[in-house]
């Protein structure tokens, strides 16, 4: 996700980014989610999990989360706006869900009633929330978590998932492309692929009858050819099939079934 310097020094209320401008900014989008279904709530459930229960307080994360559910966003409400909020939740004991909309539902609703978890910490991230709206027949209109990851960013449980499944079916799909072309290269490049495959085994000097080591190379002598000395004799190898002629003018060289020699001059 491409951020801006706009994005790294928020606009938001205090005192924290991941624990008040966070909360604030789930609230508001879970309204966003009802959608048409807000004026069918009858009913909400907050959880709030870890780090955000267990020092909501000092952060000022539930009155957040009050805001937030008002429709109130941290980068656009005013500070006389937030008072005349908070004042007003206080003396009445409710809330106006989505009153941002122009059709807030009035319901009975403070930070006493939400359900705080400072033990449970959720797998994906230690600030979470997750907001439940109910019909007035107790059925479930609409359920998120929200987790607050910093810096007054804010993911949902569906777009982690949605990541994931994402990030599986691009897996799959490199391994099938991997596979296949793996297998079509493999049939390309075999012994019958157009007369163009090559034998995984090197021809031994032995199938080979013509060809020699280099004039003066025995590659299974025992010792190094001596220099021309007509009084010091050749060497001996012990590989009679693989001897050459050494290149010394003066060497005499015999062969036998079972040895080749080479003889003083």
């Amino acid at each position: 996700m491409p951020l801006s310097v706009f994005d790294l020094f928020t606009v938001g209320i205090g005192p924290s980014s991941s624990h008040t401008v966070g909360p604030m900014r789930a609230g508001a989008t879970f309204i966003s989610l009802l959608g048409e279904s807000l004026g069918n709530v009858a009913d909400i459930k907050v959880d709030v999990f870890g780090s955000l229960a267990a020092t909501g307080t000092g952060h000022g994360t539930f009155d957040a989360i009050l805001l937030g559910l008002e429709g109130c966003r941290p980068d656009l409400v005013e500070a006389n706006e937030l008072t005349a909020r908070r004042t007003r939740m206080s003396e009445t004991g409710t809330i106006l869900l989505g009153d941002s909309t122009g059709d807030g539902v009035e319901l009975p609703f403070t930070e006493d009633d939400m359900v705080k978890r400072p033990l449970t910490v959720l797998p994906r991230h230690t600030n979470a929330l997750t907001i439940t709206a109910f019909d007035s027949a107790g059925e479930t209109l609409a359920e998120e978590t929200y987790y607050s990851v910093g810096g007054g960013f804010v993911t949902s449980e569906t777009e982690f998932l949605e990541k994931e499944r994402a990030a599986e079916a691009g897996a799959d799909a490199g391994g099938d492309a991997g596979a296949g072309s793996g297998a079509e290269a493999g049939a390309g490049s075999g012994p019958d692929a157009g007369g163009r495959g090559r034998s995984s085994q090197s021809p031994s000097r032995s199938s080979t009858p013509n060809s020699s080591p280099p004039v003066g190379d025995c590659p299974i002598r025992s010792t190094p050819v001596p220099s021309c000395s007509s009084a010091a004799p050749r060497t001996t190898c012990r590989s009679p099939r693989s001897c050459t002629p050494t290149s010394c003018p003066c060497a005499r060289r015999t062969r036998s079934d079972t040895d080749c020699s080479t003889s003083t001059p």
